[in-house]
């Protein structure tokens, strides 16, 4: 209840006075990561073998040649898009990142970050979903997580999945969607407009129906969480408090 009172209703502006960055720059980098993603995919990601695609192959094993390292490889591209652009952006067009997006990291932030991740992983998004799985639909929002643990094969192949979901992609993601994205919208828009169409981007791009409702609200909530405290560091936190509860569920049948 805080965090929504504490948020303003009208026009409200990062605290770079002087930047000379905006919705222009956020574009660009998102169509950076766009091509990168898709030209990861074409470079490392192997084509499903043709016993998947008839349907035959066993649900519990790796849908395709595709091994976690060839997509920790494909997603760099992405990450430089979404990480490295807004870095870039505040470097040459703004004031650095701390002045432009509050990226800052406190120690109070860990415990709260990740523990509200998790709470919103387990509990919110159950709660989300409790009436939609009842009533309208039978499939889990989960399936794509779970094929893509489907491919660990070992104890490295489960190490480097949590770097890439629960730490790599936690902050480009962040640095883009609620550094770069929000900032650039709040320039135009009010406090909540502004969260709102940036979770809304975030949830879209993700191009997974069914998971479109837990998404707006993650990204809702991580929005929520760097206009209330001007800062990043509490939704980067939430974020890899969120994918770390993902990932530990989706592994532990593995272990």
């Amino acid at each position: 209840m805080a965090i929504v009172c504490s948020v303003s209703s009208g026009p409200s502006h990062p605290p770079s006075p002087f930047r000379r960055w905006g919705l222009p720059d956020a574009a660009f980098w998102f169509l950076v990561a766009q091509f990168g993603g898709a030209l990861g995919y074409l470079l490392f990601v192997s084509p499903d073998q043709p016993e998947a695609q008839a349907g035959v192959q066993d649900a519990a094993s790796p849908i395709s040649h595709t091994t976690i390292p060839m997509l920790f490889l494909a997603s760099i591209g992405i990450w430089i898009g979404y990480g490295a652009g807004p870095l870039v952006t505040s470097r040459f067009r703004g004031r650095g990142p701390l002045a432009d997006y509050g990226a800052e990291l406190r120690a109070k932030d860990v415990p709260g970050g990740l523990m509200l991740g998790a709470f919103t992983q387990l509990v919110l998004v159950w709660i989300l979903y409790w009436p939609i799985l009842r009533w309208l639909v039978e499939d889990e929002p989960g399936q794509a997580a779970r094929e893509l643990t489907n491919r660990v094969d070992g104890p490295a192949d489960a190490w480097l999945l949590t770097l890439m979901v629960a730490l790599a992609a936690p902050i480009a993601e962040e640095l883009f969607y609620r550094g770069l994205l929000l900032g650039a919208l709040r320039f135009h828009f009010g406090d909540w407009t502004s969260i709102l169409l940036s979770a809304g981007i975030f949830a879209v791009v993700h191009l997974q129906l069914l998971n479109l409702p837990g998404l707006f609200m993650f990204g809702v909530i991580a929005g929520l969480l760097r206009v209330r405290t001007g800062r990043l560091g509490p939704s980067v936190l939430f974020h890899i408090g969120f994918n770390l509860a993902t990932v530990t569920i989706l592994l532990e049948p593995w272990n």
